[in-house]
């Protein structure tokens, strides 16, 4: 089972987690009263986890969705999340007699869900919402309980001071996922062009100190095959770290050890070539027609 698998799997249980959350307090196992609205809301996120765990998020957008990596699809998947999260709070908080666990639930699943979205390949400069993400994830993780028992219903001007804060998160994520389907600050697209026959296969080593070798002279259509050095982790990204060019990222997950990755040169021009574990390791691709 792969990471991105495993990831499905973990989401809809913290969906469902939440949900249970709701039917207890709605069964008086937990103190306080719940509203059909809340009800409805409960079993809204039931049904999410439910689709979760059975679909792993495949078709959410077609077959744009599914033409993106996993772990693209993972980025799309934990934006979504993190909206819905976010709705939960503002909806929950102005509800009279919420129940503070539930609402305090929600919050730890929005600063969770941002903190893992920032980490999810193990790489910090994940685009221009990188810093609010940390910011933002660190403080809601260590003050989701205590606000939830501070907020009060139809205090608006207490509970505004901190559900504005999640409101923003909300249109953030909604922006991230316009912007940017791939989820860290590039384009997902893959290129249009095609090969119908693959040329030469030019052979690259990854090491954490570089490229070798750095500079690459191919022809389009052929193929670049990276390979790694045992005992090191590499991920393979084309273009510079702020903008990744329509290369995108050819690689799923991280190559582990001495594992080697196919690239097919579609696309002709010059490109930057780097690792997102090792800024130095860096490398030109020039690609002839």
């Amino acid at each position: 089972m792969t990471v991105d698998v495993i990831a499905h799997y973990y989401w809809g249980m913290v969906l469902f987690l939440l949900a249970t959350v709701g039917v207890l307090e709605a069964h008086k196992v937990l103190p306080g009263k719940i509203t059909r609205l809340q009800f409805g809301f409960i079993g809204t996120v039931a049904g999410l986890g439910y689709y979760y765990l059975l679909f792993g998020g495949f078709g959410l957008y077609g077959s744009r969705y599914a033409s993106l990596s996993s772990t693209d699809q993972q980025h799309v998947m934990i934006s979504v999340v993190a909206i819905l999260a976010g709705l939960s709070l503002l909806f929950t908080a102005f509800l009279k007699q919420a129940h503070f666990l539930l609402r305090a639930s929600a919050v730890t699943v929005v600063a969770v869900v941002l903190f893992l979205h920032t980490q999810a390949e193990g790489h910090t400069h994940a685009g221009w919402l990188v810093p609010y993400h940390q910011a933002m994830a660190a403080v809601l993780l260590l003050v989701a309980i205590s606000f939830g028992l501070v907020l009060r219903p139809n205090k608006f001007s207490r509970n505004l001071l901190f559900v504005a804060p999640i409101g923003f998160m909300i249109v953030a994520s909604m922006l991230l996922l316009y912007k940017d389907p791939g989820g860290h600050g590039h384009s997902s697209a893959a290129p249009v062009e095609t090969c119908q026959k693959m040329g030469k296969v030019l052979k690259v080593t990854l090491s954490d100190e570089q490229y070798s070798p750095n500079s690459i002279q191919a022809k389009r259509c052929d193929v670049l095959q990276v390979t790694g050095v045992a005992g090191q982790r590499h991920q393979v990204a084309f273009g510079d770290h702020s903008g990744h060019d329509k290369y995108g990222d050819y690689q799923e997950k991280p190559l582990e050890g001495a594992q080697s990755v196919d690239i097919v040169l579609v696309t002709a021009g010059t490109f930057d070539i780097h690792d997102h574990f090792n800024d130095e390791a860096t490398a030109k691709l020039s690609v002839s027609p």
